[in-house]
C-alpha cells in the first residue's frame, strides 16, 4: 500500500461515523455478502415503492430517520455508500420492518464496511456481489453491485441489481463494469429493476448506459421534477408499468436526493410477452 493510499484511507475513516463492533463482512473469512432481517412486514397496496439512495456513507445524522420515513411508504430501497457494522445493523432491523442484503465493497476498518445494500419487504433470494473488474485510482478500491431476486405475488420475480458505479476514473474502467451488469442482465428472464449512482457526471458515460440498456430491452425512467445540476442516479426497468417517477428533493441528509418510483402490481407476463426475445449486446 503506497504512502498516499494510506493517507486517503485515513480521511475516510475520520469522515465516518463510529460503529463499533466488528462487522461480519471484514472478519478473516471476508465474504462479501451479508443477509439479515426482523420481521418484515409486508404493505397491502394495489402499487409497488421503491427507493434508490445514495447514503454518503451516512455521514448526516438525519440519515437513518429520514431512511425509516421513507421506509413507511416504500417496499424496496436500494442504497449505496452504505455502511455496515454490527450495531448499525442492529439499528437497522430494529427500526426498519425489511429484509436486509448487504453487498461489500471494501473494509475501511475491521468495525465497519461500506457498499451497496438492498432492502425489501419482500424476501431477498439469490444475493449475489458483482465487483467491479477495475478500481478507482489512489485508493485502489472497486465498486460493487448487489443483485438480489425477490417474488410479489400480484407480479411474479422480479430481478434486481443495485449498483454503485465506479467515479474517478478515465477511459475504460467505467465501460468494463457496466458490460460486466449488462452481461449479467443479459441471462435474465423477466422484470429487471436496475438502479443506482452510476457516477454518469460526462455525456459519453449516460449515453454508454443508455445503449446497453437499451439493447437489453431496459427503459430508463425520467423524473418529471429533476432539476439535480449533476444527474448521477437512474432506474431502468423492464417488464414493469410504471405509475410514477420523482426526485425527493426535500429530502436533504445526503449529498444526492433520494428517487422514489411506483409500479402497479400487474402480472408481470402479461407485461414480459413483448421481451420473449434474447438481448443481443453490441460489441
Amino acid at each position: 500500500m503506497t504512502n498516499l493510499t494510506t493517507v486517503i484511507l485515513t480521511v475516510l475513516v475520520l469522515a465516518l461515523p463510529t460503529f463499533a463492533i466488528e462487522s461480519v463482512l471484514c472478519n478473516k473469512q471476508q465474504i462479501d455478502q451479508h443477509s439479515f432481517s426482523n420481521s418484515p412486514q409486508i404493505r397491502y397496496t394495489n402499487e409497488f415503492s421503491i427507493i434508490t439512495w445514495n447514503a454518503h456513507k451516512l455521514n448526516d445524522e438525519n440519515f437513518i430517520p429520514d431512511l425509516i420515513r421513507l421506509g413507511q411508504y416504500s417496499d424496496l430501497i436500494l442504497i449505496q455508500e452504505s455502511i455496515h457494522s454490527a450495531s448499525l445493523q442492529k439499528t437497522f432491523s430494529e427500526k426498519l420492518d425489511f429484509h436486509f442484503s448487504f453487498n461489500k465493497s471494501f473494509c475501511i476498518t475491521d468495525e465497519q464496511a461500506t457498499g451497496v445494500m438492498n432492502m425489501s419487504r419482500y424476501p431477498l433470494e439469490n444475493n449475489l456481489t458483482l465487483v467491479s473488474p477495475g478500481t478507482e485510482p489512489f485508493t485502489f478500491t472497486p465498486k460493487v453491485s448487489g443483485y438480489s431476486a425477490i417474488t410479489v405475488p400480484e407480479i411474479g420475480t422480479i430481478h434486481i441489481i443495485n449498483t454503485h458505479g465506479l467515479n474517478f476514473n478515465f477511459g475504460s474502467k467505467f465501460k468494463e463494469q457496466i458490460d460486466q451488469i449488462t452481461e449479467f442482465i443479459a441471462q435474465l428472464r423477466g422484470p429487471v429493476i436496475w438502479a443506482g449512482d452510476f457516477n454518469t457526471w460526462s455525456d459519453n458515460r449516460k449515453k454508454y448506459l443508455d445503449n446497453r440498456n437499451k439493447a437489453l430491452g431496459m427503459t430508463q425512467l425520467i423524473p418529471t421534477n429533476d432539476s439535480r445540476a449533476l444527474k448521477l442516479d437512474h432506474i431502468y426497468v423492464r417488464g414493469l408499468s410504471a405509475v410514477s417517477i420523482e426526485v425527493l428533493n426535500n429530502i436533504n441528509s445526503s449529498d444526492h436526493y433520494p428517487l422514489r418510483a411506483v409500479f402497479k402490481k400487474i402480472d408481470a407476463n402479461r407485461i414480459m410477452d413483448s421481451y420473449s426475445w434474447i438481448p443481443l449486446l453490441p460489441n
